[in-house]
């Protein structure tokens, strides 16, 4: 049978992947550890605590690095499939082109990060926290993201689509040119100074104006 193959998203460069027959069974996670052309299954490193961590040209798989505390972690070239990062503390993280696939990313601490040609897909993160994080060339495509927070994040170019962001904290955020079209807005935090720029569409525009306090009726809609 033909290897599927990957979605491609435009203006985004997708990673560059080990072969399926680069697998092997990766060295304990500590400082400065180094991960380089490997194919990683069904890792376990739930609550482990380490800087200085390099993955690259890695695909993970099945994994779970819940509760990790990885700071100053960098990430080039590498796709997560169906893991556990829920809990995990990654501050001042650098993702270069990464992906993420059906991985869990409840509570994900991604604080002043760098976030350079990365895809979320089909991702569950509620209540995931990106403050003061930059993003370039970044798609986040049917995710979970209820009550996540962007405050004070570069979120330029960024888009959103088909996500639930009900309740997602936008304040101070950079918006400008980020798609909003197809997600849910519900509840949002946001503010007149951070949509300026945004793109968003007819029922977006409605949800809204109710967040902002705009009475909008329609034509004589109170004339006797």
């Amino acid at each position: 049978m033909p290897r599927k193959r990957r979605r491609t998203y435009a203006g985004i460069q997708p990673p560059e992947l080990p072969s399926a027959a680069s697998s092997s069974d990766p060295a304990p996670l500590g400082d400065t550890a180094t991960y380089q052309q490997q194919i990683l299954s069904g890792w376990q490193c739930i609550g482990q605590t380490a800087n200085d961590v390099l993955f690259d040209h890695v695909r993970c798989q099945h994994s779970n690095l819940s509760q990790s505390q990885l700071r100053l972690l960098q990430i080039s070239d590498a796709r997560f499939e169906t893991c556990d990062m829920s809990q995990a503390d990654w501050e001042k993280a650098h993702l270069q082109r990464v992906e993420l696939d059906g991985c869990r990313t409840v509570g994900l601490k991604l604080i002043a990060a760098q976030l350079d040609n990365c895809v979320f897909v089909g991702c569950q993160g509620e209540l995931a926290i990106f403050w003061q994080s930059e993003c370039r060339d970044v798609r986040f495509e049917e995710c979970q993201l209820r009550e996540a927070n962007f405050e004070g994040a570069d979120l330029r170019n960024v888009v959103f689509s088909r996500c639930d962001l009900q309740g997602a904290d936008f304040r101070q955020a950079n918006l400008e040119n980020c798609d909003l079209r197809g997600s849910k807005l519900d509840g949002v935090h946001i503010g007149i100074k951070e949509l300026q720029g945004a793109i968003i569409d007819p029922t977006q525009l409605l949800q809204l104006a109710g967040l902002l306090g705009l009475d909008v009726r329609p034509p004589d809609a109170d004339d006797e």
